[in-house]
């Protein structure tokens, strides 16, 4: 086999295995987030999350009692929609959110969205 024959192989094959990687194991810009954040127009206002924040002050201490890195937090996602809000948990490594993940599949939640960031 000649050389050209042997090369246009190789890249043929490792055009294989990027596009396998990239198609099962959602690697790159392609890869599609695991959760999704409802539509800002049916976002709970930003004083019920308030509330909700207050009244799970429990809750709060447990999931950043997790690590260093994580924190529990109201945020406003929608900038046309400012009186729109949810708990944003921000996190630095994966242990802590397999961890936050754990308490809020156990507990009861906090009853308004949560969004997971990593930070």
């Amino acid at each position: 086999m000649k050389r050209p024959a042997v090369w246009a192989i190789v890249v043929a094959v490792g055009a294989t295995v990027v596009g396998l990687a990239v198609v099962l194991g959602g690697v790159g810009p392609w890869r599609t987030p695991d959760v999704a954040r409802p539509a800002c127009s049916e976002l709970p206002s930003a004083s019920a999350v308030n509330s909700a924040l207050s009244g799970h002050r429990d809750l709060t201490a447990q999931i950043e009692a997790v690590g260093s890195g994580v924190h529990v937090t109201r945020t406003s996602p929608c900038s046309d929609q400012p009186d729109r809000a949810l708990v944003a948990i921000t996190y630095h490594t994966g242990t802590e959110r397999t961890k936050v993940d754990h308490l809020l599949t156990t507990a009861d939640g906090f009853g308004v969205p949560v969004e997971l960031v990593e930070g």
